[in-house]
């Protein structure tokens, strides 16, 4: 009885399976696999099979299409090499479920092959024609490359883009998938990498290439377009065994030269016979295996498998060739009639390695190995980590709160996850000032500023832009400050600011101080007496929030009025300060200060309405704001809608930017912009679920970079100093608000005293 019941379960088990998972797709990548599929489809369908799903075959663009197809559900299996395996892995969240077992059960050795009778070797190769099967092939480019870069033979040109130092070793290339949107993520790969591939329309330069796979890069060599072509050691040994026009003796290898220690170790010739593949090589590479997505069920993932392992073994016949090495197996006990399917051969089809590895004898189930990290292993992980190389160790970026450290460190943890270079470090300064020595001093490399403070930086510290702040505007380095008041306060407009309330980003800072400031200074609103801006907007508002107006960089003589402090909202040590801890500090903090009652008209940048208003900022003071409760204060003394910045508005303003020391040479500034830009590929997606680059934490704001940012831009090499960046009408409103302050334009201290200007009047009298 219990025996019944057993089989009763199995039985149901089995139709569950089956119901859950009737239907397996496989995904070609060209039309001789999609044919080959649909010939295997057939003969598993004449098979009935039962317990197994049905074998349907979609046609994918190339192998990323296919990973993507896997990844959505539209597709669900596919063979790739194992530098594809790790790509699929990392990227399309695919897994390995069976392998392919070749000859002798011996992985592949990844060699370089060349013409016989020619006369270069691995040292002067440089300047050299290569064929590649393909961009992630392991014996084709990972294992190659990966020792040429670790013994220097090919040096470093960009950083995280490894494809423009290899086209600047070799002329020129044929390396499928080079130029696909996943490796040419800007777009400006060299053409040379694909300048030797044959195909035509969509079929250039991809996996379906004539002169793509194993079989088109031999072919890429053979007809004389290449001098060297990457492959693993059975392709050469294939390909001149099928072909009477080639013979094995008509090709030798290149074996590589090892550093150690810095020290050269050459072991063999430079060249050997394709025979001596075991002496001569880049490296064994992990076998090719079948993938399909990793978060397919495991009843999914048990159907797929019995479908491959009974193909393997009703459509398998190998026979072993009378010549060549490694070629001592036995026939498969199964051997097909004459005319029928066999899953692991090609040339019927017109190709080579059509779906699987022709050299294939059997698929084996990967067992525990189950993940592309666990398949592919250590030495693999260890020979792909020497392709990402960079001349520059690290990127130092200055920080100025603990809120920002802890964003910093995300940034870093997440870079490193990508294997983004140079690596990211995170050095905390007391503020920003600080920030600007500390990197004058060598110390630490970059940081985010302001345009005021790009404009102290540049002056006063000597470090230059590199990069800013894009908001949205098509390649637009500026921003519109504007003023901001509640609508239903109709009677405040910007000649009546006498007596209000007012809310600041921070003290000294362009769209929150120097231009509400020089609004206020030009219109006669304020009358400054004793040098003291301070004191005076202190006598015309009633209060106000500046954070930082009472650091003793900006409160020298310690006199600047409590008031200007009061509309502030943190407690304690942290109230008013000129970083996050003052819950107002900020663009988003000075819209804060206005919408929780503590002014009556924010000065801000343009987007910070909108950015905090509608449920865009998840903040719980933030919810249910209405951008519609709000209104522009305009130059002319009238309202307007807060989307009407571009005629309401008081002034533009340089974006913020990134900022480097000066003595950084061009190549130095061009690997942080390129870590910067890669980065921000990654993660400048505010859905991104790892990390966001242009947004802060809940309860935070504009840690490291305006949450209004929407990416980086890079500025001209021309145009990398404070001056070209920030341009006359910016640093003149800078210079009428310090001589407001009577601060010399050479001076290193902003805030100053009446002192300090007493001393110049002195000077000056003496010198007459």
């Amino acid at each position: 009885m219990k025996g019944w019941v057993g089989s009763f379960l199995v039985l149901i088990h089995s139709s569950f399976v089956v119901s859950q998972t009737e239907v397996a797709k496989w995904c070609a990548i060209s039309e001789a696999e999609l044919q080959k599929c649909n010939a295997w489809s057939t003969a598993v369908q004449a098979k009935q099979y039962t317990g197994t799903p049905r074998l349907e075959c979609v046609l994918g663009e190339n192998s990323f299409d296919c990973m993507d197809k896997i990844s959505r559900y539209t597709a669900d299996l596919m063979a790739v090499d194992a530098g594809d395996a790790y790509f699929a892995g990392r990227f399309f969240s695919l897994a390995p479920i069976m392998a392919e077992e070749y000859i002798n059960k011996e992985q592949m050795y990844a060699v370089a092959v060349v013409k016989k009778g020619t006369n270069f070797n691995i040292k002067t190769l440089a300047g050299k024609n290569s064929c590649h099967p393909g961009i992630n092939s392991a014996a084709g480019y990972v294992y190659p490359m990966a020792q040429m870069f670790q013994s220097k033979l090919i040096s470093v040109t960009e950083c995280n883009v490894q494809l423009k130092s290899v086209a600047n070793f070799f002329n020129v290339s044929c390396i499928p998938g080079a130029l696909s949107t996943h490796k040419n993520v800007f777009g400006d790969n060299p053409p040379d990498v694909c300048s030797l591939c044959q195909g035509r329309g969509s079929d250039f330069c991809m996996s379906s290439d004539p002169f793509g796979g194993f079989a088109g890069a031999f072919q890429c060599l053979a007809s004389g377009r290449g001098d060297v072509a990457f492959l693993r050691h059975a392709d050469v040994l294939k390909y001149t065994r099928e072909n009477p026009n080639y013979a094995d003796s008509d090709f030798e290898l290149l074996c590589p030269t090892v550093l150690e220690s810095g020290v050269e170790v050459d072991p063999v010739l430079f060249r050997r016979p394709v025979s001596d593949f075991r002496l001569c090589n880049f490296g064994q590479v992990p076998d090719n295996v079948v993938m399909t997505g990793s978060r397919r069920t495991t009843e999914a993932k048990a159907a797929f498998k019995s479908l491959l392992s009974k193909s393997s073994r009703d459509f398998t016949v190998y026979i072993p060739p009378s010549t060549g090495v490694g070629t001592n197996a036995t026939t498969t006990t199964t051997t097909p009639r004459p005319g029928s399917f066999r899953i692991f051969e090609s040339r019927s089809f017109g190709a080579y390695d059509l779906l699987f590895t022709d050299d294939t004898r059997a698929l084996a189930d990967v067992g525990q190995l189950d993940t592309y990290y666990e398949w592919l292993g250590d030495k693999f992980r260890e020979t792909r980590q020497k392709l990402i190389v960079c001349p520059l160790p690290y990127t130092r970026w200055c920080v100025i709160s603990s809120d920002e450290m802890a964003k910093c460190e995300q940034m870093k943890m997440n870079f490193a996850a990508m294997n983004l270079r140079p690596t990211l470090d995170c050095v905390r300064g007391d503020n920003a000032r600080d920030c600007m020595r500390i990197i004058k001093e060598g110390d630490a490399d970059i940081i985010n500023l302001d345009a005021s403070d790009v404009y102290i930086a540049g002056r006063n510290y000597g470090l230059v832009p590199i990069a800013y702040e894009n908001l949205g505007d098509a390649n637009t380095d500026f921003y519109y400050a504007v003023a901001v008041s509640r609508k239903v306060d109709s009677t405040t407009n910007l000649f009546n600011l006498k007596d209000k309330r007012t809310c600041h980003s921070g003290i000294g800072l362009a769209a929150g101080w120097i231009v509400p400031m020089d609004i206020m200074l030009q219109t006669g609103q304020l009358t400054v007496d004793n040098c003291d801006l301070y004191e005076a907007l202190g006598r015309f508002v009633s209060r106000s929030c500046v954070p930082g107006i009472l650091d003793p960089l900006y409160n020298v003589k310690g006199t600047n009025p409590i008031s200007l402090c009061e509309a502030c909202a943190s407690g304690g040590r942290y109230k008013c300060q000129r970083n996050s801890v003052e819950l107002y500090y900020s663009d988003t903090g000075a819209f804060r200060c206005l919408a929780e009652g503590g002014g009556d008209v924010a000065f801000v940048m343009h987007t910070t309405v909108r950015d905090n208003t509608g449920g865009k900022n998840q903040a719980e003071w933030a919810r249910n704001r209405r951008a519609d409760d709000y209104e522009l204060l305009c130059k002319d003394g009238t309202r307007a809608s807060v989307d009407d910045w571009k005629t309401c508005y008081l002034s533009k303003v340089p974006a913020s930017a990134i900022v480097t020391a000066d003595y950084k040479d061009e190549e130095t500034r061009n690997h942080y912009w390129n870590l910067l830009n890669y980065g921000q590929y990654l993660f400048g997606s505010d859905s991104n679920p790892d990390f966001k680059m242009f947004s802060s934490p809940i309860g935070t704001s504009n840690l490291m970079m305006s949450d209004a940012a929407v990416r980086l831009e890079k500025i001209p090499k021309d145009k990398q100093d404070y001056k070209s960046y920030l341009q006359s009408h910016f640093i003149n409103m800078i210079r009428e608000v310090e001589e407001a302050n009577c601060v010399s334009s050479a001076s290193f201290l902003t805030p100053t005293n009446t002192f300090f200007h007493l001393i110049i009047l002195v000077v000056t009298f003496l010198m007459l």
